[in-house]
Formats: C-alpha cells, structure tokens, sequence
C-alpha cells in the first residue's frame, strides 16, 4: 500500500480522523479521461477491536443494498493490507449539525420551509430503508439508530442525503448488540432505546421528532446538566414544546413534532412516511415554500459558494501510522446551548466505530418478575453545595434565650402578679394600704393576650382525583405515558409536586396533551379536533 493510494483509489485530501477510522476524498480514474471522486471511510484492522471488522463490513454491506435518492450511495467495499476500506458517494454540501451551529452563530431564523423540506427527505430515506426486503422477500427490519443532525446533509445541490448506517440495527447483520448495551447520541434516542428495549422504525421517527425539534427552535430538544440528567429527561419525555420557545410557531407543526416525540411507540406515527406525508400537509396548510429553492436560499446565506474540495485541495500528506485528526471547536449564541462543529460531514463518519470502544452509555440489568433498570455509567462530578445541619445552632441559640430570661428574672425579682399590678395601677394620692386582689383574678385581667400559634402547613395529599371528558367520548387517557382509561374519565392518581403530561387520544382525532400539577385535583375538559 502506498501512502498516497489505498487499492484502486488515489487519495487526494484527508477530511477527518477517530480513534479507529479516518475519512479520506479519493478518486478513481479510468481510459478516456474517466474520473469519478468518493469518499473512503478507512478502518486500520492492526490497531482495532476484534468486533470493529465485522461491524464495518455489515455497514459496507447493508448499506449497499439501499437504492434512494435521499441515502447517500456506498459503492465498493476493499482491503490494503491490514486496512478495510468503503466507498461512498461524495456529497458537497453541509451537516445539518453545521446550519444548525451556523444559523445559531449569526443569530438567523431557519425557515420552516427549508426544515420541512431536510426532514421530508431524511424520512423518505428511512421508509425506504425501514421497508427493505431480502432476496427471500423477508423484511430486513432495518433501524438507523442514529438519527441526528450530523447525519443529514445537506448539499450545495439542493439534495438532501441521509448517511452512517454504522450502528443500523438490521436482521441479517453479522454482529448483533450485546444484551445489556445500547447504541445511540444521547439526547437522540427514544426512550425504549434507552431502556435497552427492542426497537423499530417507530425509534428512528422518535428521533425525526427531535431532529424537527431542534431544526425548527435551534434549540437541543432534550438536555440536562450531565449525560444521565439528559436521558431521564428523554425517557420522561421532559421538554418545552415548541410554542412554549417561540410564541408564534404553528400549532398544527408542534402536533406533528410531539406526536413524533410520543413516549410510547404507540402513540408515535407508525412509520416515516406517514410522518412525511403530515409534514407536507402542513406545510401546504401554512403555505410554505418546500423543495430544492428553499434548501439553495438557505446554504447561499449561511456559507455562500463553496467550490468542490478537489478544485482546491493541497497535495496529500498522510503518514501511515499517524493520521492527523481535525480540531472541531464550539460555537453558540449567547443563551444557547453550545453545539460540536465541525467542517463537513465526514466528521460524523468516524463516530460509530469510535463509540463502540468509548461509549457505552448504559447498561441493563434484566430482570425476570419486572421491567428491565437501568445500571448507569457515573455522571460527570459536579460541584455540590454541603448544608451544614442547622438544629445544634437553634439548640445554642434557645439556650442563650433562656439563660437571659433567669438572669433577668433574678435582677427585678418579685412574682408576676405583683409585676403585673405595679405596672398597670397609678400610683395612690395618700400612704393609704392598698386593698389586696386573689393573684389569679388580676392576672387574668391584666396580661396582654398572645396571639395564638401558626397553623402548620396542611401535608399534601398523597392521592389527587383526575377527571377527563371529551368530545366525542372514547378518547385514551394516558398520563406520563401510563394510560388510564377511556374518556369520560374519572379515577384517583398518586400526587406529585413536579408537573406531568396528560394526553388523550382517539382514533380519527388529533392527539392534544397540556401540562399539569398534580399538587391538587384536576378537571380537563377538551373537544377533539378530528384529522383533516
């Protein structure tokens, strides 16, 4: 192998590096002037793990058997030496990562015309690969698994291409997830990939929901302080719907994104592309512009032109044993969150062989009699404020108290009654005796009343009531998730001080959900909007 060619390819650039793969533009040439340039996604198998060959080669493998407009193409699949190498359709354009981190960066809006149009053809792209079928006719039963904005991109073309079918979940792979592992970014998995249970086509539309999500607020849909704080926020489904981040966004679009977002698989759209086919509605209701023109608008302001990579690429410098890796520095906003940037999506080809070695998110611990638990990887330290205990203080303080009250008590003498009664008669015109009265009598007289002691706070209940009708009736209660019954609906819940979800829904009618407290008894009454 020499160090400028790998194969038949002749390497012209290196575009990014991870701890076991690199990323290369290559090109291929051929009589008659032939040229065709690609991407080469190189695996070292010296220095990988022993399960890395394997998984590379069902990702070249699986892949290959894709055919969409919206997927980019893998064309070849090799090996040099000790290092495998895939070939895969060269796409110019930009992660969705990147617009997202730009348009957050200079402050810009990105049109609901241009989201629409990226998320319709990232679904279209996993229909087709969620229906793909064996040379048998047996349904491949294919899972992305990593649906995010690094693996969306978009081209200075106008196409849309959805790539890394690296960690795909697949019937006919020759590696399988080891129980008790999952895979997936965290903040982009649904919650039954979370929980390490099985997934399908309905986990790749929780994540469109997210990708929806976050194109259209520029805001990360799920996140907390630490890894595990972002999970639990997923699982609990835990986020600010889109209305509640931009007063004006359409009602009819935040019900497409939280019917994606749906905790339960169930209560999800069934497939990609009845979400499409939703998106496209709306958009048509709102009068949208979708399609190739909104996506070139878009790319023009954010980056301008952009030539192809080979019309300016220095010369190849590759060290085979060192290959240098790309610095991808942070940007956002003020008030933002703090997005990973990188220049091109190549970057993101690297991460699901390096996650293998690197992240393993969560455990599961399988349980005969109950749900699978979760067995967490620890947090990352956070700086935690110590409260010191309090009662020693009050205890020295009323003990100050009382020493005051004797020594007070020691220096004026006398008893309370007497106290009481030179304080409050006036003094007499003459040394006369003055006529004595029963102590009790004038005590009771005579001492000011004292105001009587605050009431402590009543206990909240441990149970609140919960009633639900709708209109039509028959509508499915489901409350964090959990459902409950059928409407009209009345039953008791556990009460709780952090607000939940309460959603009903009905076959033929859109799903509405609100938030609320559970400190006291709730009454919802809600008339369905049938689907158009």
């Amino acid at each position: 192998m020499r160090a400028d060619r790998l194969g038949k390819y002749e390497l012209v650039h290196h575009l990014a590096s991870g701890g076991m793969a690199s990323v290369y533009l290559a090109r291929i040439s051929g009589p008659g002037g032939f040229e065709r340039h690609v991407v080469l996604k190189t695996l070292r198998a010296g220095n990988a793990d022993s399960t890395l060959v394997p998984m590379f080669l069902d990702e070249a493998r699986l892949a290959a058997a894709l055919h969409h407009q919206h997927i980019a193409q893998v064309f070849d699949v090799g090996s040099d030496g000790d290092t495998y190498f895939l070939a895969m359709e060269y796409v110019h354009g930009e992660t969705l990562r990147r617009v997202i981190d730009t348009a957050v960066e200079h402050q810009r809006i990105v049109p609901l015309g241009f989201a629409i149009t990226v998320l319709c053809a990232a679904a279209a792209g996993l229909h087709h690969a969620h229906e793909r079928r064996t040379t048998a006719g047996l349904p491949l039963e294919i899972v992305h698994r990593d649906v995010t904005p690094s693996n969306v991109i978009v081209s200075y073309d106008g196409s849309i291409k959805l790539i890394d079918f690296g960690i795909a979940k697949a019937a006919e792979r020759a590696t399988i997830t080891r129980d008790g592992f999952i895979k997936g970014k965290v903040g982009y998995m649904a919650p039954e990939q979370i929980r390490g249970y099985a997934v399908d086509r309905r986990s790749d539309v929780f994540a469109l929901g997210v990708l929806a999500y976050e194109l259209m607020t520029l805001r990360r849909a799920f996140t907390g302080a630490s890894q595990f704080d972002t999970l639990e926020r997923t699982v609990h489904s835990d986020l600010i719907p889109p209305t509640g981040v931009i007063a004006d966004f359409p009602q009819e679009l935040e019900d497409v994104i939280m019917t994606a977002l749906e905790i339960d698989p169930d209560d999800r759209y069934p497939s990609a592309d009845v979400f499409r086919r939703d998106l496209e509605r709306v958009a048509q209701r709102l009068n949208l512009t979708i399609g190739e023109g909104a996506v070139l608008a878009v790319l023009d302001k954010l980056f301008g032109f952009r030539p192809e990579p080979w019309l300016t690429a220095p010369a190849i410098e590759r060290d085979p044993e060192v290959t240098p890796v790309i610095a991808v520095p942070l940007i956002a906003a003020p008030g933002e969150h703090a997005f990973a940037r990188g220049s091109g999506y190549y970057e993101s080809l690297t991460d699901d062989l390096d996650d293998q070695v690197t992240s393993r998110v969560a455990t599961v611990e399988p349980d005969d009699d109950a749900a699978p638990s979760l067995r967490w990887s620890p947090p990352p330290p956070t700086m935690t404020r110590i409260r010191p205990k309090r009662w020693p203080v009050f205890a020295i303080l009323g003990a100050c108290v009382i020493a005051a009250a004797v020594t007070a008590l020691a220096i004026f003498g006398g008893t309370q009654s007497q106290r009481v009664a030179a304080a409050t008669e006036p003094a007499p015109a003459s040394p006369m005796p003055r006529p004595s009265a029963p102590a009790a009598t004038q005590q009771v007289a005579t001492t000011p009343a004292r105001p009587p002691a605050p009431l402590p706070p009543a206990p909240m209940s441990t149970e609140v009531m919960l009633s639900v009708t709708t209109e039509p009736s028959g509508a499915t209660v489901v409350l964090d998730g959990v459902r409950l019954g059928t409407t009209p609906f009345t039953g008791s819940v556990p009460a709780r001080t952090k607000p939940a979800w309460l959603k009903v829904r009905r076959r033929g009618s859109s799903a509405t959900k609100i938030r609320v407290s559970l400190e006291r008894d709730v009454t919802w009454d809600v008339r369905l909007r049938p689907h158009p």
